[in-house]
């Protein structure tokens, strides 16, 4: 994991937008699948320790490379990859 605040900096994390919105769906997906089974304290259960564990990381990471694209940022100097 990528630590901003580490002295001395440490090599940036390059990831995928398709990676982050990939891992995204599947814990997402999970979580409705208990939801719909009638298991909603599961289901919210489920998203909560995935968030903090998993796809918090991704949902950051995902709304970061999209902010960048959109901004127009992506490419000068910031390290941020986005598929397509």
């Amino acid at each position: 994991m990528f630590e901003p605040l580490a002295v001395p900096p440490a090599e940036p994390v390059t990831n995928s937008l398709i990676d982050d919105l990939g891992d995204l769906y599947v814990d997402l997906k999970q979580g409705l699948a208990l939801y719909d089974a009638g298991y909603s304290r599961g289901a919210g259960w489920h998203w909560h320790f995935h968030f903090g564990r998993h796809w918090g990381e991704h949902a950051s990471g995902a709304l970061r490379a999209l902010y960048m694209k959109v901004r127009g940022r992506a490419g000068r100097g910031v390290r941020c990859r986005v598929a397509g």
